[in-house]
Parts: structure tokens; C-alpha cells; sequence
């Protein structure tokens, strides 16, 4: 048995690094929060992605957010290569993206990201400090649909860092905490119904997702459910947090159109170096909003989520303490789907933890990077308030939509007294 365990610990820490050139998407990212010598905080996103469409249509990208968490500056980097995937080395791990580099093995690793337009160069030295997870491990290994493909998503939430951070010419040491994230598979998200697999090896992968999150709640109305048309499946918030005793958090929803509700997600919660806590009965509300300054949508900066699994619970606010760096990857061919847009900051998180016995306070930082999937629709909201017994029988609706420039209400109670109301008016985009 310790044999078994060891020989599929040893392949998740193979597979957590490693290049898979016939797929059709794959990234490695990279979070951290560090500080430099000079009692400067940062926080630092930065990912290299490759793809294949086509035998011979390749490409490769990097792409950098770095937040100087005192003043709120933000750097950003992008480049785009389309005719060349990520340089890699077969005898070790080591991917490429001109001068820009990860490389090593599980627990250590080497970085080196390099912003050409602003002058920036960041060393990193990155020690693991837990085992690898995979998102809903228990039901997938890992494994997640899109559209008609699926991709497989694997991280390690905790990480000692040190290196150097050059800005111009001034060069200072750095030390933090880290995360590091590889995602593969055969799906597009500019094309996400391409039928990369046979429909009939995704159909399975749906139906193992839906009874795992079956399994994890008790079915009930809620007293409050809302949905938008941003809020669509080929989108998803996200977040990592670093708390003060040590503790991470990983948080991922696929959204499908709810913006207050039952989560469609995980939350994994890290607190030694061996084990992680996945969280599937997760409720989540946005308690404020901002819009986009590129399209009409608009992406939670602030938000709450409850969790639960057998006597744990957690409850956690969340919120960005910076201006968002939008990312927006533009879709040339496609007469629906215009944009891939990533809004990232960093932030602050507050809560409380219980195992059944004891209340714990947490608290720590956090980069919340909701990502969304940009319809010609535009933002249209539906917002469902039910009124239960013993109170009574009755629902609440509101819908806005911008698309029609309406905004439309009803109120249909059944009890204790009989209502029926609607109201329709116009409706502004700024609403």
C-alpha cells in the first residue's frame, strides 16, 4: 500500500512541471508576494502559455502583472509569438520564452521573468513547501470539461521564494511566498465547442462533476439566487491567499451564470505540507462590483463565501486593494465571443475557521483574478428573491438588461396574501 501511495505521489510530482507538446493549450503560472530589502511589498503574476491548433499553427506567449503594493503601481508585460511554441528541453524541465525561463524539478525551481518595457527583471528561487493538488481530485484527478474539451488543472499552493528584483538600474533582494499552477488539455476558448474530444469522453467527465457536487450539498431553495450573462461557463473567479498562520487558500468557481448562489467550484484549503482540505459545498455572494473600463461587463472586486465539509467550516470577505490590471486577449474570427478578459489585483482576506470545537480568526493576503468570457450580449442580469414559509410563498424577480436597455420587475406572492406586479422602465448601461 505506502509502495502504491509512494508511486502516485512520485507521478504527481512528475506531472506537475512537465511539458505536453501534443495538446492543444498548456500554461505555468506563477503568484507570489514578496518583499524587497528596501521593506517594498509586491505581488507578482506571471504565466507562460503555448498552444496548437493545427499541426503547423502554433504559438507561445508571456505575460507579467507586477503591483507594488505600497503605492499601487502596477507594471505589465505581454508578448506574442504566433508562429513558435515554448522553447523546452527533453533531458530536464525547462520551458522558454525568449530570455524569460522555469526551470528545475520538484521542490526546487529556477525563474527568470523579464518585462522589456519597463525595464524589469525578476530572479526567482522557488522552494516547494507541500504536495502538489489537484482540483476536484476526488471525483476527476484533476480533470475539468470546457465546452467539448477538458484541460487539467494542477498547483502548489505553498512556496518559499528568494531572488532579486531589478527595476532600471536598481537591483534588491527579495524574499515572500508563492504559488505555481500548470494547466493542460485539449480545448479552446475562443472555439470552446470544437470537438477536440468525442463528445461521448466529455459527457462522462460532466456527469462525475455533477454527482461529486450532488453528493456535497444538501438540495434546498435559497432565499436569494442572482445570475448574469458574463457570468457564463467559459469564465471563472479565482483567487489564492497567503494567511498570517501559515495556512493558504485556492479558490476556483466556473460560474455558470450564478453571481450569488451555490458555488459550481472548490476551495482547497492548505494548512500543513502534506495535506490540503477540498471544500465543495461553498455558497458565494459579490458584496461590490466594479465595470470594466474595455466592455460592458462588470467582475466582483469584493466578495464573501461560506464552506463546509463534515464538522469543518469556513467563512471568509475578500477584497481587492488595488486598481485592476486588465488583460484582455481578443478574439479576431469569432462573430459571438469578442474577448478573453482578466482582471487581477491584489487584496486583503478576513474570516474565521472552525473544526466543530474551535473558532479560529484568519486573516492574510490575497490576489483575486476574476476571468471572463465576453459575449456580444453584453451585461443582462436575472435576480431571483423567494419568499419562503413560514413567512409566506412568493418570488421577487429583477431583470436588467442592457442589450434592450429594460429593466423589468415583478413581485408574485401566493401567500399570506395574494400579489402580482410588474414594472417595466429603461434601463442605462451605468445601472
Amino acid at each position: 500500500m505506502q509502495s502504491k501511495l509512494l508511486k502516485n505521489e512520485l507521478k504527481d510530482f512528475w506531472e506537475i512541471d512537465r511539458s505536453h507538446p501534443y495538446c492543444s493549450t498548456e500554461w505555468w503560472t506563477v503568484e507570489a508576494f514578496f518583499e524587497t530589502e528596501d521593506r517594498q511589498q509586491w505581488s507578482i503574476r506571471s504565466y507562460l502559455s503555448q498552444w496548437r491548433d493545427k499541426p503547423k499553427k502554433v504559438g507561445s506567449l508571456i505575460n507579467i502583472t507586477l503591483f507594488n503594493q505600497k503605492n499601487g503601481k502596477c507594471f505589465s508585460y505581454h508578448s506574442r509569438n504566433d508562429t513558435e511554441r515554448l522553447s523546452s528541453n527533453k533531458q530536464e524541465f525547462k520551458i522558454e520564452y525568449d530570455e524569460s525561463f522555469i526551470t528545475g524539478n520538484y521542490p526546487n525551481y529556477v525563474m527568470e521573468f523579464i518585462d522589456k518595457n519597463n525595464n524589469i527583471k525578476l530572479q526567482i528561487n522557488f522552494h516547494v513547501k507541500s504536495s502538489p493538488h489537484w482540483i476536484t481530485k476526488d471525483a476527476t484527478q484533476g480533470w475539468i470539461p470546457l465546452g467539448l474539451g477538458s484541460l487539467r488543472f494542477g498547483f502548489i499552493p505553498k512556496g518559499n521564494i528568494f531572488g532579486t528584483l531589478r527595476i532600471g538600474s536598481s537591483t534588491l533582494a527579495l524574499k515572500g511566498k508563492g504559488y505555481f499552477e500548470h494547466v493542460w488539455g485539449n480545448f479552446s476558448f475562443s472555439n470552446p465547442f470544437l470537438n477536440y474530444f468525442k463528445s461521448k469522453k466529455i459527457i462522462p467527465l460532466y456527469c462525475k462533476l455533477f454527482y461529486w457536487w450532488i453528493d456535497s450539498h444538501s438540495l434546498k431553495i435559497p432565499k436569494r439566487i442572482s445570475f448574469n450573462t458574463m457570468n457564463n461557463p467559459l469564465g471563472y473567479d479565482w483567487f489564492w491567499a497567503v494567511l498570517d498562520n501559515g495556512w493558504s487558500l485556492v479558490y476556483g468557481n466556473l460560474l455558470f451564470w450564478i453571481t450569488q448562489g451555490p458555488a459550481i467550484g472548490t476551495l482547497i484549503l492548505s494548512k500543513n505540507e502534506k495535506t490540503s482540505i477540498e471544500f465543495c459545498n461553498i455558497h458565494f455572494k459579490y458584496t461590490k462590483m466594479m465595470h470594466s473600463k474595455n466592455f460592458d461587463f462588470y467582475y466582483p472586486s469584493e466578495l464573501e463565501l461560506t464552506a463546509s465539509k463534515g464538522i469543518e467550516n469556513i467563512h471568509i470577505k475578500l477584497q481587492m486593494n488595488a486598481e485592476s490590471r486588465e488583460y484582455i486577449s481578443r478574439f479576431i474570427h469569432n462573430n459571438y465571443w469578442s474577448a478573453l478578459v482578466s482582471c487581477e489585483a491584489p487584496g486583503e482576506v478576513k474570516g474565521y475557521y472552525s473544526n466543530g470545537k474551535k473558532k479560529i480568526q484568519i486573516s492574510g493576503i490575497c490576489k483575486i483574478e476574476p476571468q471572463r468570457q465576453i459575449s456580444i450580449l453584453g451585461d443582462n442580469s436575472l435576480e431571483l428573491n423567494f419568499t419562503l414559509p413560514p413567512k409566506g410563498i412568493g418570488v421577487d424577480t429583477d431583470i436588467a438588461s442592457h442589450l434592450l436597455r429594460k429593466r423589468i420587475t415583478a413581485k408574485i406572492h401566493l401567500i399570506p396574501r395574494p400579489i402580482l406586479k410588474f414594472q417595466i422602465k429603461k434601463h442605462n448601461d451605468d445601472g
